[in-house]
């Protein structure tokens, strides 16, 4: 399954800019919604301070920061916005990679194994493709379990659900 914002508590992020710190660590800012609506800009610090999260509204800025927090657990830290972000970030750019991969091959996980861990076959080379431009998500999978003998999940399926 794929993670939209309503799993994030209606956070998301637009605009995730990239930039280098100064020791040239990947570093990011970007501007954060909730419910479509924008709250603030997040950014991180070059120099390793703590990232900023700017929003006009201070009652935004903490019911992001309580909200991230319940979603980190127990072990969340007062700053835990900053991981929170990172992980949306970090499904924004996994969902890239799948829709891109997604234009060229069938991609597909084994129930047995986590949500990054993926499959995947060249288009053309499955016979049903070859028949018709309808693609039958639902008899590929019936075809790979048969003969994988195990449960699989068909990513570019998920993804024409989104």
């Amino acid at each position: 399954m794929f993670i939209t914002a309503k799993n994030f508590g209606g956070y998301w992020v637009k605009g995730v800019k990239k930039f280098k710190g100064h020791e040239q660590e990947p570093l990011f800012q970007c501007t954060v919604y909730k419910d479509k609506k924008k709250i603030g800009i997040f950014s991180e610090d070059s120099w390793g301070g703590p990232a900023a999260l700017n929003c006009p509204k201070n009652a935004d800025r903490e019911a992001l920061c309580a909200y991230a927090k319940k979603h980190e657990g127990e072990e969340a830290w007062s700053e835990s916005f900053q991981t929170f972000i990172g992980e949306i970030v970090w499904e924004i750019e996994r969902l890239s990679r799948y829709k891109k991969l997604c234009k060229t091959k069938l991609v597909f996980r084994f129930a047995r194994h986590d949500r990054n861990t993926y499959r995947s076959i060249p288009l053309n080379k499955i016979k049903d493709l070859n028949k018709t431009k309808d693609i039958s998500w639902e008899k590929v999978r019936i075809t790979l379990e048969k003969k994988t003998g195990e449960k699989i999940t068909i990513v570019n399926a998920e993804l024409e659900k989104l």
